[in-house]
């Protein structure tokens, strides 16, 4: 059995925020992948998995996949679970799935931070130029995680110098650190 761990991937839902977008997301990503066990978090997983068997058969062939052969479990970040209803957080939740570890699931939010920046100026783009202004910044946040690494290992207490934790501006010729 095939482990992979797909650690996060971002996309830009555009004005609209359907599961088209989604779904489209995901089979692209998985699209050519061969995992048997699959851990799929998302902030709205409770409501978007719902039919996604469905929906990914009627995705184009080149995108369908077959989910049914494969162990799927769907979580909601630990951030995001309290404010959906009791079965919910019951359900969805990473406390309760056996193979996550201790994770919170909120490692994708937190390039959000990096992001931030990018806003104001790429809302005027054409979709070309700001995918790669975008991607200019997710590298530059997995530099800075790359960078931050050996801190982290060599830390007593990791919380103080991993970038996930602590998102450092070198942009300005100074550290100053910030909460992420």
């Amino acid at each position: 059995m095939r482990f992979h761990i797909l650690l996060a991937w971002y996309f830009s839902l555009g004005q609209m925020n359907r599961y088209v977008n989604m779904d489209y997301a995901f089979a692209s990503a998985m699209h050519h992948s061969d995992v048997n066990v699959l851990k799929v978090l998302y902030d709205i997983a409770c409501q978007w998995h719902k039919r996604l068997h469905q929906r990914m058969d009627n995705m184009p062939p080149s995108l369908q996949l077959d989910l049914r052969n494969r162990s799927v479990s769907f979580l909601v970040p630990k951030f995001h679970l309290p404010a959906h209803i009791t079965s919910c957080q019951w359900t969805f939740s990473f406390n309760w799935t056996k193979g996550v570890g201790r994770t919170d699931g909120e490692e994708p939010e937190r390039g959000w931070v990096n992001l931030n920046a990018a806003a104001s100026s790429t809302k005027d783009m054409g979709p070309g130029h700001r995918r790669d202004t975008l991607d200019d910044y997710m590298g530059d946040w997995n530099w800075k995680k790359l960078v931050g690494l050996g801190l982290f290992l060599l830390s007593p207490d990791p919380r103080r110098t991993y970038p996930s934790y602590r998102c450092f501006n070198l942009s300005k010729g100074k550290r100053s650190y910030s909460r992420a």
